[in-house]
């Protein structure tokens, strides 16, 4: 009678993982307006879609969430290497970048430099 309590709470526990497996993978999915989520999500997704594995077998929450993370990993870091070879490979927009990155790292410079009243 005590195994069949144990397994039961087994199975809760991996039942719990699986979906939240599947939750992080959909949040993975719909985070590429952000960087960052895709990756943290998807990383999460993957790892806890894997640890609700229960006796060999992995539930097709599971399976859906361990997809979605890494899918939503996989396209995301597509487009950045695919932006990141659009700037290098355009000299207008790689101007543009740096300009662009110029005028904000002087202004957030100008700011520590005034709330530090001199020198930082």
């Amino acid at each position: 009678m005590n195994e069949g309590v144990e397994n039961s709470i087994r199975r809760a526990g991996a039942n719990g993982l699986a979906t939240a497996a599947l939750i992080l993978g959909v949040v993975a999915a719909l985070g590429f307006a952000f960087v960052f989520p895709p990756f943290v999500f998807g990383a999460t997704a993957i790892t806890l879609g894997l640890l609700s594995k229960m006796d060999g077998v992995i539930s097709l929450r599971a399976k859906i969430g361990i997809c979605m993370g890494a899918l939503s990993m996989i396209l995301l870091l597509i487009i950045i290497i695919s932006a990141i070879h659009l700037i290098m490979t355009n000299p207008g927009l790689m101007q543009d970048f740096t300009e662009n990155f110029k005028d904000v790292y002087n202004e957030v410079y100008d700011e520590l430099l005034q709330q530090e009243g001199g020198f930082v």
